[in-house]
């Protein structure tokens, strides 16, 4: 009985080491064919599909993103390509994908132009957080954006926020020139100067209008307050006039020659 037991112990033991090895080579070939199929031309990268740009071409994206065309795209790190694009100065936000077998998908987020600083005889062009999209020494008259005058710049660097001194009234310039988008009256507004003494923010208006505001007040009421009372200011063909705004809700209108702080 004993012996019958010990064949049959030894036998399982057999089949068991026979088993263990086919696994083995099995998995053994499996482990090989995923390999050479990872390293064929099957995964190679064939089509970056790029979404959301209209400043940055496609060419200028699988440059920043260090993207090679015939790369096997398991060699590419999408945090890498991610961190690369956000170096470009007109691109704010990415999400980078993979699309097997070869294909990556990139999907993009601009900055967009906000307003322009003029600096020495350069033009800066800004976006609404502050960021330098461009410098150009020359200003695209078509261009329809507020200037913003009177800064005084520390430094600038195509890419970085720009540095000034007065940083709390450019945020509130920023302010103005969101709710005047918002209200639809950022047409009427050509320049926005920031006075240095008295310290006063001058709105540079169409029909030779100028309005004077204090940084502090609320831009939203500001904004409203203004748009109404240019509304009455172009209905009735005046011209040449400034509005005071800088005394709460009383605000006044009168003759440029009639100005004073």
């Amino acid at each position: 009985m004993e012996k019958k037991i010990k064949k049959t112990n030894k036998f399982k033991y057999i089949y068991f080491k026979k088993y263990i090895k086919i696994i083995v080579i099995l998995l053994v070939f499996i482990l090989l064919g995923i390999y050479y199929l990872l390293q064929s031309d099957l995964f190679n990268l064939k089509e970056v599909e790029i979404t959301g740009t209209n400043y940055v071409s496609d060419e200028e994206v699988i440059d920043s993103g260090k993207l090679t065309l015939g790369r096997n795209i398991l060699k590419y790190n999408l945090n890498d390509i991610e961190k690369n694009l956000l170096k470009h100065p007109y691109i704010s936000e990415v999400l980078a994908r993979k699309r097997f077998p070869n294909k990556v998908s990139i999907d993009i987020r601009e900055r967009e132009y906000y307003a322009i600083i003029p600096n020495m005889g350069s033009y800066i062009y800004i976006d609404h957080e502050g960021y330098i999209l461009k410098i150009e020494n020359n200003r695209i008259y078509k261009d329809n954006y507020i200037l913003i005058t009177g800064l005084m710049i520390d430094n600038l660097e195509v890419g970085e926020k720009i540095s000034v001194q007065n940083d709390e009234k450019l945020i509130y310039i920023s302010k103005i020139i969101e709710a005047s988008n918002l209200l639809e009256i950022n047409d009427l507004i050509s320049e926005i100067n920031i006075l240095q003494e008295p310290d006063v923010i001058s709105l540079i208006l169409i029909n030779e209008i100028e309005a004077w505001i204090n940084p502090g007040d609320d831009p939203a009421y500001i904004v409203t307050s203004l748009k109404e009372i240019m509304h009455q200011l172009i209905t009735s063909n005046s011209s040449n006039v400034i509005i005071d705004m800088r005394f709460g809700e009383r605000f006044s209108v009168k003759e440029k020659d009639q100005e004073e702080f």
